[in-house]
């Protein structure tokens, strides 16, 4: 009997692709290596959302307390219901991306739309309105979860803008090397300016004194407006940059329409072999 041959008509027929996956497979391999100023423009993409959400992290309650002047009850309630939006908005976004499609792709058109009221948004929750108490809590809420919707609307489209910037898994993870270290950047640099603004200001006018009309020994905002100032300031600043930044990744990184998507995925994906094509190849591979 003849020895087996590794290319035996069952591992040919096993391991077949579909003439879709075969051009996708080639042209993977042939696809060109990400320019330098593609991974820079997506690289700056990531300050937007990184920077404005270091910076509500740290000091959006030291703010509502000390500044605005709202009880611990309200900074409480918008922790968490801006925190319960965000799990809902998150997965809402990812779906209408996957639905929509328009002649500029499926995901800058969302990152453009979004990027300019949510920068605006993000400077109006540093801003202290002079209303009551009770229109506070209704004005910082609103913003707060304005703010976390259309930033969802652009984080989500740019994190799926992974897949459309090549069909190479190398150049994908080079790309993903690259927007994780502008995250690090990020969170430091918008913690990092937001103390130095503040500081300043703190360092020349006290933030609080005494409640002295119960004897409660409360606080209440001073009444030298250059710590609200300050932290209207930063946020105009990382406003600014955020927007820079996103629009640079906009102009910089192109959207290929050929990206691998689930659906494409799916339509690529290899037939399987029926069970009575495998049993006779496998015969008539014994028999050679």
């Amino acid at each position: 009997m003849a020895p087996r041959s590794e290319s035996t008509p069952l591992l040919r027929e096993e391991h077949s692709l579909t003439p879709e996956a075969a051009a996708a497979t080639a042209q993977r391999q042939h696809d060109p290596p990400l320019r330098l100023r593609t991974k820079l423009a997506f690289m700056l993409g990531a300050f937007p959302s990184v920077a404005t959400h270091s910076v509500i992290g740290f000091f959006m309650s030291p703010f509502l307390l000390e500044v605005a002047g709202v009880s611990p009850l309200v900074v409480s309630l918008c922790a968490f219901v801006g925190r319960a939006w965000d799990a809902v908005t998150d997965p809402l976004v990812g779906y209408l991306v996957s639905q929509q499609y328009s002649r500029f792709g499926y995901l800058k058109p969302w990152m453009a739309v979004a990027v300019l009221p949510a920068v605006l948004l993000y400077t109006c929750l540093w801003a202290v309105p002079e209303i009551s108490s009770a229109s506070k809590t209704g004005y910082y809420l609103c913003i707060y979860l304005g703010y976390q919707t259309f930033f969802s609307l652009y984080q989500v489209p740019y994190t799926s803008l992974t897949v459309h910037l090549s069909n190479d898994p190398v150049e994908r993870d080079s790309a993903t090397t690259w927007r994780m270290g502008m995250e690090t950047l990020s969170l430091f640099f918008g913690s990092v300016v937001q103390g130095i603004i503040v500081s300043s200001a703190i360092s020349v006018a006290p933030v609080c004194r005494p409640c002295d009309d119960d004897g409660g020994g409360g606080e209440e905002p001073a009444e030298d407006k250059s710590v609200q100032y300050a932290y209207l300031l930063s946020a105009i600043v990382i406003s600014c940059l955020a927007l820079i930044f996103g629009a640079l990744c906009l102009m910089g990184v192109p959207e290929r329409p050929d990206g691998e998507t689930p659906r494409k995925q799916a339509r690529v994906r290899p037939d399987p072999v029926p069970e009575s094509r495998s049993s006779a190849a496998r015969l008539r591979s014994r028999n050679t």
